[in-house]
């Protein structure tokens, strides 16, 4: 995996993602110009994950769990006390496993680009 930190905008405090190369930190601005990609940002990721979750079978309820503050409503707030650890770790575990696949360009969707490499046209 390569080691990424998020990053605020001194500006308007906008998360930003922030990739560390050897003694160099590139900006996703630049790993995407690097790649031939279009910007990208926190929220991209997390929209990205959310549904490749959905698409793995994960529920609503562990996606939330997982990317939001948890399941909202009376029932959450006052009655499921459940933490939800084992389902959020099996979700985990599964994202890790297509994160591989992808990684290792199984069943890798035609729009994803390696790092490193340039889409073939």
């Amino acid at each position: 995996m390569i080691p990424f930190g998020i990053e605020h905008n001194p500006v308007d405090a906008t998360p930003a993602i922030a990739v560390q190369r050897g003694d160099r930190t590139l900006s996703a601005a630049e790993v995407c110009a690097g790649i031939g990609g279009e910007p990208f940002n926190v929220r991209d990721i997390r929209r990205t994950v959310e549904t490749m979750l959905a698409a793995l079978g994960i529920s609503k309820d562990t996606r939330a769990q997982l990317l939001s503050h948890g399941i909202s409503g009376v029932q959450a707030a006052h009655y499921d006390r459940h933490a939800y650890t084992d389902e959020k770790r099996a979700a985990l575990v599964a994202w890790e496993a297509r994160l591989e696949a992808i990684r290792q360009a199984e069943r890798t969707p035609s729009n994803v680009v390696r790092l490193g490499q340039r889409a073939v046209a």
